[in-house]
């Protein structure tokens, strides 16, 4: 299979895509979780030749490949919607914590948790005084390092005295206060082509919400086509629909051309 004229046609394509700018619809404190996102918007004919390329990348592997189990053109993007195109989206940060409680297997994990917590903290230390302004002295940096060797090591003194008399004692791990957060998407399909009829309330029975996580290091496709009229939409509709559409100016005057 040829990736570099996989990854070139697929260039192409998105160069023709609109390509979603954070900076213009998160929040500050949000953008930095979307950095490593690219996120494009693609209509009815871009979306065909996304899944001609798709197909094409499928036959080669398969033709490579026996076992072959239908994901090869993952590894280049994600189509988040191929079947049904959605008519709105939001972004939002999901978080996926750790939680165990199952007794024996938090005692068997306990250890582990521990010195784990014990490299993570002297590393972030580590870092913290390597890019500190100005710049620490040895004397302030070895003070840091005392302090937190003072932290970790009661810490490490109760989680001693806890496997001792593990029987007086609950425990659990989670990682919910430390999580790891991730980038995703809501949205919501029109797959209102499966119905025939004119009734309005049956048409709206097929708006599906979705959401998923958005890949880093791969681009995200995202079928768009809102054909709803703009006089029928609620406020927060078409704020939306204007932020999706229109390219901002002067941080508050959004233009799109006719």
């Amino acid at each position: 299979m040829n990736k570099p004229l996989i990854h070139a046609k697929l260039d192409t394509i998105l160069s023709r895509c609109q390509k979603i700018n954070f900076s213009h619809v998160l929040k500050e404190e949000q953008q930095a979780i979307f950095e490593e996102i690219d996120l494009y918007l693609m209509d009815d004919a871009l979306r065909e030749e996304i899944l001609a390329l798709e197909a094409e990348v499928k036959a080669l592997y398969h033709a490579q490949h026996e076992s072959y189990k239908g994901k090869a053109f993952f590894e280049f993007a994600k189509i988040i919607n191929p079947t049904y195109p959605a008519f709105k989206y939001s972004f939002y940060v999901a978080r996926k914590p750790v939680e165990i409680f199952d007794r024996q297997k938090v005692r068997e994990r306990i250890e582990g948790e521990r010195d784990r917590w014990r490299n993570i903290q002297k590393d972030r230390l580590e870092k913290e005084i390597l890019n500190h302004t100005p710049p620490l002295t040895q004397a302030e940096a070895n003070t840091l390092r005392t302090a937190l060797e003072e932290r970790l090591l009661a810490d490490e003194e109760k989680i001693a005295e806890v496997l001792a008399n593990w029987e007086e004692y609950d425990a659990v791990i989670t990682t919910h206060a430390h999580c790891k957060t991730y980038p995703a998407l809501y949205y919501t399909l029109d797959t209102s082509s499966d119905y025939e009829g004119e009734d309005a309330e049956e048409r709206h029975k097929h708006y599906k919400k979705r959401d998923t996580h958005l890949r880093s290091g791969a681009p995200n496709l995202l079928w768009f086509k809102d054909e709803r009229p703009f006089s029928s939409l609620r406020a927060n509709d078409k704020i939306n629909r204007i932020l999706q559409t229109h390219t901002p100016y002067c941080g508050t005057i959004y233009i799109k051309k006719r």
